[in-house]
């Protein structure tokens, strides 16, 4: 029976190394290092010796001191050796342990979507890029449509997927856009914009003719227009004063 336990235990010696990892890794500012599948990014750090790291998106702060260990995102950290320049340049050295292994296609009861995306996937429209559980923009360039004619929508090629609407500064032919720099002579986009323009411009014009074709073929008929009949009144009326006036000087 003891000889069974012992075997067994050889057995599980290699299953409980596997699912450990240890690594030491020297890092800037802006430098990255992935241990079994998890991803750690160097932000910031600074001179009393503390860094700001991420770790698949979780940022954390780690501490300087002997066997002070850091867990940010089931990532532990430990900072070895740490010498600061100024902001942008530091020369730290890490220990850096991960217990599980992340890309394995398996979720484990020790993942979920935030530790490791890759292998347990994102919760509803989220996708996992990079281990980091993301929504992006876009999928087909239409998806980025600003229904502005006169800029480049494009979705990008590389995830996380992201819209970008970029201002035409060139006359082209066929782009349905027509700036104010261009014209007909370098650019057919202008010829459709001119004769949307001057079509209003010609149903007016007609309209105007129509009616004085109706008003001349009222005067023909001998049918006065409303301006004819106020003149009309008007030298009426004045006529009345006259005739009013003659009267009243030839009784005196």
């Amino acid at each position: 029976m003891r000889k069974i336990i012992f075997l067994l235990f050889l057995l599980l010696i290699p299953v409980v190394l596997a699912s450990k990892t240890e690594t030491t890794q020297v890092l800037n500012i802006n430098d990255t290092a992935t241990v079994y599948g998890k991803t750690l990014t160097v932000l910031s750090a600074s001179s009393t010796g503390k860094l700001r790291v991420s770790v698949d998106g979780v940022d954390g702060i780690v501490r300087p001191g002997v066997n002070r260990t850091t867990n940010i995102n089931e990532m532990y950290v430990e900072i070895l050796n740490f010498t600061y320049v100024d902001v942008d340049y530091v020369e730290t050295i890490l220990k850096i342990i991960v217990n599980l292994e992340c890309g394995d296609e398996a979720c484990n009861n020790t993942e979920d979507s935030v530790i490791c995306c890759t292998d347990c996937g994102c919760e509803g429209n989220l996708k996992c890029i990079n281990n980091i559980c993301m929504k992006e923009e876009c999928v087909i360039q239409a998806d980025c449509d600003d229904n502005d004619p006169c800029t480049v929508d494009k979705c990008s090629d590389t995830p996380p997927r992201t819209c970008s609407n970029t201002p035409i500064t060139q006359c082209i032919n066929d782009d349905n856009c027509c700036l104010g720099i261009c014209g007909p002579e370098n650019d057919t986009d202008c010829i459709t914009v001119i004769e949307e323009v001057e079509e209003p411009v010609q149903e007016e014009e007609k309209e105007v003719e129509k009616t004085e074709e109706v008003e001349e073929k009222e005067v023909e008929k001998g049918v006065f227009t409303e301006k004819e009949k106020g003149i009309a009144i008007i030298i009426g009326v004045a006529l009345l004063v006259v005739i009013i006036g003659f009267f009243i000087i030839s009784r005196k």
